[in-house]
């Protein structure tokens, strides 16, 4: 008798681990919802760098072992599901249900950040004084700058300048250029512009644009009297008034979800 219930057990202990495991429906909708989100952020201008030369399905595997699954149990849950319509369907009404939600807060929070970043672009970055006379305030000075940047976009400097008659600066201009510690001797330099000043009566407003698209870059640096001068030893005369440095950020781009796409990969798929 008790050979026979040891063998009945044993038989049970077989049946169940041969069974396949079926995912929950809760879990594949979640599983299914952050590989979704994996795709489109492969997608994204922005974040493929991120991913290059690396296998999605790398993350579809982390995102499966999270949950506590395996491939090849999300595999055969798969299978399962997609040989039922209605609960496959069911699934993926739901996968769209999250991916709304989702895209409705991140489209909220952007909302935020660009309403923040709206507020920033009144400010005036310049953070030194708005205006010098020269050579009241150095006569060696070319009244450098190296201002924080203020993340992507476009940067706008400008000021008054009146260069006087007796001033013998050659070329006389503002510049600037975008730098970061690249741990170099300088540091890198990319984007640098230049706006010369012409010797008139009147004073006139310079402005001039540099777009930064490299996040790594740290501050905007330059010069307002900037010359080409080969000797120090002459006369400046200039007044530079109404110092400023906007900056108008670029768009920020949301992540688009499209679940039709995994619904129609898994339309393709061999299961």
């Amino acid at each position: 008798m008790q050979k026979l219930a040891r063998y009945a057990l044993l038989m049970v202990l077989l049946v169940s681990c041969n069974r396949e495991v079926v995912i929950p429906e809760k879990d594949m909708v979640s599983i299914l919802t952050k590989i979704q989100i994996i795709d489109a952020s492969v997608q994204s201008f922005r974040l493929r760098e991120a991913y290059f030369n690396k296998d999605t399905i790398d993350y579809y595997s982390r995102t499966i072992q999270s949950y506590g699954y395996t491939e090849e149990q999300f595999d055969s849950s798969l299978s399962f599901y997609t040989k039922r319509p209605k609960e496959f369907d069911a699934i993926y009404d739901k996968v769209i249900i999250e991916l709304s939600k989702l895209e409705t807060k991140f489209t909220a929070e952007n909302k935020n950040i660009i309403d923040s970043i709206a507020k920033d672009t009144l400010k005036n970055l310049w953070n030194l004084r708005t205006s010098y006379h020269i050579p009241d305030d150095g006569s060696r000075s070319k009244i450098d700058f190296m201002i924080p940047v203020n993340g992507l976009g476009v940067y706008t400097i400008s000021a008054d300048v009146l260069i006087h008659d007796d001033d013998a600066t050659v070329n006389p201009s503002m510049e600037a250029y975008f730098y970061f510690d690249d741990k170099s001797k300088d540091g890198r330099k990319s984007g640098i512009t230049t706006k010369s000043y012409s010797r008139v009566k009147d004073t006139l407003t310079y402005s001039m644009q540099l777009e930064l698209k490299n996040s790594l870059v740290t501050h905007l640096k330059g010069s307002l009297y900037n010359h080409s001068n080969a000797d120090t030893n002459f006369t400046k005369h200039a007044t530079i008034m109404n110092i400023k440095i906007s900056h108008k950020p670029g768009k920020l781009k949301s992540i688009k979800v499209d679940p039709k796409r995994m619904r129609l990969r898994q339309q393709e798929s061999p299961y």
